[in-house]
């Protein structure tokens, strides 16, 4: 069975109990489910019939694969190996050796010492010529790497600007098609736009206040105007306050009249 908290004040519900208690707490403006922690506005939680449990939760987090862990030591193995073709002919078997026995050290003089004795060069110019090298292959592999990571930066910055143009040229070319549509469809267009919920908020409060939380839909628009400081027309706000009536159980219409029932 699902269960619910309210978010105003954390109080459990079942799924019966959330509708009386919206009505009674100020603060509950949405509740969340307990298991899967969405959030849940207006009566969209009676769609919720069904969670994801702790221990499924936990199951699918035990079984996540942890990143493998690069070995700096593997990867200093791997870069000796590909240095080989582009070594000078006459180090090239030494340095296939060297991959070979797959523990040289990647700092300086424990190479040269470990180089020296694994592989018997009594000559240290030719110990001096490998390390130059694969500190040289070693560098221009870490600045292309850098230009690797530089140039996808560059293009995924490129991609959203690029995408932003689209977007706002779209946008223009939409505003301009919206100009010879209907009040009908401009007026649900800025129902989209507003924060309906925030409406219905003030709707409510003002009714309490209300005698016998009754009052005139048209003294009821005006209030919400100047609270929320409402820019559209006078038939966006009435079609928005209609809306939020037939939405929201606890409000009705009496002929001119709004009830907030108790």
């Amino acid at each position: 069975m699902v269960v619910f908290l309210c978010d105003g004040c954390n109080a459990t519900l079942k799924r019966s109990q959330v509708d009386v208690h919206a009505q009674r707490c100020r603060k509950c403006v949405s509740v969340s489910c307990v298991d899967c922690s969405v959030s849940f506005y207006e009566d969209d939680y009676l769609h919720h019939t069904s969670c994801i449990t702790e221990a499924e939760k936990y199951e699918k987090t035990s079984n996540k694969q942890k990143p493998l862990k690069k070995n700096p030591q593997d990867e200093w193995n791997k870069m000796i190996e590909k240095s080989i073709s582009s070594a000078p002919e006459s180090l090239r078997s030494m340095f296939t050796q060297l991959f070979q026995l797959g523990n040289a050290p990647r700092k300086e003089k424990q190479f040269r010492n470990f180089t020296s004795n694994s592989l018997k060069i009594r000559d240290f110019k030719i110990v001096d010529q490998m390390w130059s090298h694969l500190a040289k292959f070693r560098d221009d592999e870490r600045a292309k790497r850098e230009s690797e990571v530089h140039e996808k930066k560059v293009d995924d910055i490129s991609g959203k600007e690029h995408k932003g143009k689209e977007m706002d040229t779209n946008t223009k070319h939409s505003l301009n098609v919206d100009t010879s549509k209907s009040n009908v469809e401009r007026s649900e267009s800025t129902t989209c736009n507003l924060d309906c919920r925030k409406i219905k908020k003030v709707m409510k409060r003002t009714l309490k206040k209300a005698r016998d939380n009754k009052l005139k839909f048209k003294e009821l628009r005006k209030v919400v105007r100047e609270k929320i400081a409402f820019e559209g027309s006078r038939e966006d706000l009435k079609r928005i306050c209609l809306d939020q009536i037939e939405r929201d159980k606890s409000m009705e219409m009496n002929g001119k009249m709004t009830s907030l029932l108790c």
